[in-house]
């Protein structure tokens, strides 16, 4: 799994003039508001997915050839996003809560990046 910061693609086309996507990337997630280069080691949670920052991605000229935008080895190098090891099944989507902080419920074990409400104490939420 591959991450990168929306910030820095922002940052990136203000300072170079350019006008990647953050799809031109070719990374699984784009994230907003978290710094990916400090999660090296460090567990955090795509709302109910667990995962483990494993490195950086040295950002390389494939993303350039694929969309057709010179520069993206030079111009996303030191910030080309975080490769991330899978901890836990479960589904991710848009807009979905990324955090270091992760909650395990005592009642019934899940783990996820927010408080929750348990199904095992309120039956009617199965």
């Amino acid at each position: 799994m591959s991450l990168i910061e929306q910030e820095v693609v922002d940052r990136v086309n203000r300072t170079n003039g350019t006008n990647f996507l953050s799809e031109d990337s070719r990374r699984n997630i784009v994230t907003l508001g978290l710094s990916l280069n400090n999660l090296v080691g460090e567990e955090f949670m795509v709302w109910g997915v667990r995962m483990r920052g494993v490195e950086l991605c040295d950002p390389c000229n494939l993303p350039s050839k694929l969309c057709g935008k010179p520069g993206f080895k030079n111009f996303f190098s030191g910030f080309g996003g975080l490769r991330a090891e899978i901890l836990t099944s479960g589904l991710i989507y848009i807009g979905a809560n990324i955090s270091t902080d992760i909650y395990s419920c005592l009642i019934c074990g899940t783990t996820t990046s927010f408080p929750h409400v348990c199904p095992e104490f309120y039956p009617e939420l199965r």
